[in-house]
């Protein structure tokens, strides 16, 4: 599957495990997001498919939460 960019709708602090994102397109279930900076997260399993809030676990692949500003740009991909 394809990389999907967008950006956040909404500024996401480095507690919170929901974003508000522009698009949804690409969001499903295990795929990834990658953060400005590099911080990698999953979406849970059970996050609606095409969703602007997936549920993310975040801090993977040794990565730190952040927080980033609204408008920052985010990838979603597959693993």
């Amino acid at each position: 599957m394809a990389k999907n960019n967008t950006t956040l709708s909404a500024a996401f602090s480095a507690t919170e495990e929901v974003p508000t994102l522009a698009s949804g397109t690409g969001v499903s279930d295990g795929r990834y997001v990658v953060f400005p900076g590099g911080e990698v997260a999953q979406i849970v399993k059970g996050t609606t498919a095409g969703t602007t809030t997936p549920r993310l676990k975040r801090g993977l692949q040794g990565t730190a939460p952040d927080v980033y500003v609204a408008g920052a740009a985010v990838t979603i991909q597959d693993a």
